[in-house]
């Protein structure tokens, strides 16, 4: 996953404060872009969730977990990721991940999506 631009500028702040500027959610969707710093939202969004769970109790770590069930992803094909401050398209993209292979959702399955940041 690429942390773009605006994900740059606010991890300090992110990391040091847990301030409002943070990313919130996290979106899936089925479209195709190029991994790049400069993207500014997923190219086909199906569904945006808040996070359901922050994990910052490892210094200079912070893991984003965002589930999402099985009506949510059923009949999708999952092929981007991103995290964002808005919903359900409005905000900053603090990151983009592009999966490559599209993975089809049939109903009966659920997604956790944990992405791990750490700071060097």
């Amino acid at each position: 996953m690429v942390v773009t631009t605006q994900g740059l500028s606010g991890v300090a702040v992110m990391l040091g404060s847990l301030a409002s500027n943070r990313p919130l959610y996290c979106g899936v969707g089925t479209g195709s872009l190029t991994v790049d710093p400069t993207v500014t939202g997923l190219s086909n969004t199906f569904n945006r969730r808040a996070f359901t769970a922050v994990n910052g109790s490892t210094t200079k770590r912070m893991t984003f977990i965002t589930d999402f069930d099985a009506v949510a992803m059923s009949g999708n094909a999952l092929n981007e990721v991103d995290l964002s401050n808005g919903s359900p398209a409005a905000g900053d993209i603090y990151a983009y991940y592009n999966l490559g292979t599209a993975v089809t959702f049939d109903g009966t399955a659920e997604l956790r999506i944990e992405i791990e940041w750490e700071v060097f």
